[in-house]
């Protein structure tokens, strides 16, 4: 006679920058549940969309504490970032080399605009919001519906930014 399967479940807790996390494994998936908000997130593999959202996050920003932030922002709201890039070459190479959901472009790199990069990723069919303390993103963008992060942002207005790329 053959035993039933026995649900395996186990959890440890985790600190980030004053932000506790408990991580189990059930079932063979791992469950993020962030201790302040509550909100849960599975954490699935490289690649996955879960319940239509994206998962994996190519960030270009030349700032290294804004894209630090923002990697750990992108976490709180169940992203992971897959890849980042400070400058425009390393963007470029990044654009085409690497497989990702969704970008995050700062609008100017060191003087650099992140256009070409833009385009690339329209090339590729992959989505991307722009992130700027200029308001706008850069002239000769497309289309004009792309979301648009005001720097500075609150978590709130990326979890939005977030939500409307998913639609666009």
């Amino acid at each position: 006679m053959q035993e039933p399967l026995r649900r395996r479940h186990s959890s440890f807790c985790i600190s980030n920058f004053n932000r506790q996390y408990a991580v189990s494994r059930t079932a063979g998936h791992d469950v993020l549940t962030s201790r302040a908000s509550g909100h849960i997130n599975l954490m699935p593999g490289k690649g996955k969309w879960v319940d239509g959202i994206m998962k994996d996050i190519f960030i270009v920003e030349d700032d290294a504490l804004i894209a630090m932030l923002l990697e750990d922002m992108l976490a709180d709201l169940g992203y992971r970032v897959c890849a980042s890039a400070p400058d425009l070459e390393r963007a470029l190479t990044a654009a085409r080399d690497t497989e990702f959901d969704a970008a995050i472009l700062d609008v100017s790199l060191a003087g650099q605009s992140s256009l070409p990069v833009a385009k690339l990723l329209d090339e590729r069919g992959k989505p991307y919001l722009y992130a700027t303390g200029y308001g706008t993103p850069p002239d000769g963008s497309s289309p004009s519906t792309l979301p648009v992060l005001q720097k500075p942002f609150q978590l709130s207005e990326l979890e939005q930014a977030m939500k409307r790329l998913t639609e666009a």
